[in-house]
């Protein structure tokens, strides 16, 4: 009886012991969409909250400068240099307790011509051909 009594005093010790976290009543992200350039950048989110967040990128060509915190903090995401001619989106989840919004980067495309043959044969009586050609510019 003393051993159990022992045992219910500890769990209760301990129990009273830990430590919880307050529950989010307010998360906010200032942007849902961050719109960058193709080349390299840095831009930031603010994350406004009365709680521990943590925050996941959804690419490898962004990184953010930290993925948790507590309370209202600014993040950077460097973003790396888009090569392809098509733009990118990469998503940013951040939580705090049960509350979560999401930020869109949307980065552009590096911009240019691509002409998909690399010959063209051309008879020496001239004429017209076609080849394709795809661009993100105006040509």
């Amino acid at each position: 009886m003393k051993r159990l009594f022992a045992i219910l005093l500890c769990a209760g010790a301990l129990a009273a012991c830990t430590k919880t976290q307050p529950e989010a009543s307010k998360l906010d992200v200032g942007a849902t969409e961050i719109l960058t350039p193709s080349k390299a950048t840095v831009p930031q989110f603010t994350i406004a909250t009365d709680a521990a967040w943590k925050a996941e990128v959804s690419e490898k060509w962004v990184v953010a400068s930290k993925l948790s915190g507590t309370g209202n903090d600014v993040v950077k995401l460097a973003v790396m240099a888009n090569t392809d001619y098509s733009s990118r989106e990469a998503l940013i989840t951040v939580k705090a307790g049960s509350l979560e919004k999401t930020v869109k980067l949307i980065q552009a495309q590096m911009d240019g011509i691509v002409i998909d043959q690399d010959k063209v044969s051309i008879p020496y009586t001239g004429g017209d051909f076609d080849f394709p050609i795809q661009a993100n510019v105006s040509l």
